[in-house]
């Protein structure tokens, strides 16, 4: 109950603040960062890597992270196929994806999966691997960004065997093993957007200084509410 009312209070703040999370944009895939056949899921082998995406459509022009370029990168949270040309997405949580649901299970993703993607992309932060807006950090190596996409995928994918290949095993082992040291961890700002005809993806949505102040302020009266209880 409390995390949902958390949550309830941060997507109320950060549209009025003119976020607009559920509305759509559209964006078209420009290109990959990473190695061909760098992850088997279940013995069938997949690039992996990070991907590339270009605005078609117009996007808030007042916030940092994602939205202040007319590019910006992220990851996949599911294995079906980018469409070409431009597509709409819709910005939501990753415990609701994909859109459509993936056959993987056949449901969505729910809590336990979210809190693992956070906990993995956390990780790839830690080590410098990655910025907090999932853009590369120089020197981070396709072999890396691949191991990034490997374990998220090993993380989303439960019934299935997710295999790095080659040099991209060691660094999902890093990696993983990174996550395992703080897997409560989340990354701010992280939702899904989601594509009834395109591949799903990462994406992050920065909440301003307002809505950081006014979650200070909500989190004040919270607690002066439970002293109150508490002395009653």
């Amino acid at each position: 109950m409390k995390k949902s009312m958390t949550m309830t209070a941060v997507l109320a703040i950060a549209g009025a603040s003119g976020l607009a999370l559920a509305s759509d944009f559209s964006a078209e895939f420009i290109g990959r960062i990473g190695v061909a056949d760098a992850v088997t899921i279940d013995g069938v082998h997949h690039a992996a890597g990070q991907w590339g995406f270009e605005y078609t459509s117009a996007r808030p022009s007042d916030t940092a992270g994602q939205f202040s370029g007319t590019r910006f990168y992220t990851f996949c949270i599911e294995l079906q196929d980018i469409g070409n040309g431009s597509h709409d997405y819709d910005l939501g949580e990753i415990s609701d994806a994909p859109n459509p649901v993936s056959s993987n299970g056949g449901m969505p993703y729910g809590e336990a999966d979210m809190q693992e993607v956070n906990a993995v992309v956390a990780a790839a932060i830690r080590l410098d691997w990655i910025h907090g807006d999932l853009s590369r950090v120089a020197g981070t190596s396709p072999e890396q960004l691949a191991a990034i996409q490997g374990a998220i995928w090993a993380v989303l994918f439960d019934g299935s065997t997710v295999e790095g290949v080659g040099s991209v095993a060691t660094w999902m082992d890093t990696l993983m093993a990174e996550a395992a040291s703080d897997p409560t961890a989340r990354v701010s700002g992280m939702l899904a957007m989601s594509s009834a005809d395109s591949q799903d993806q990462l994406f992050i949505v920065p909440l301003p200084p307002a809505a950081f102040a006014g979650l200070l302020t909500l989190g004040g009266i919270a607690a002066a509410s439970r002293i109150r209880r508490n002395r009653a």
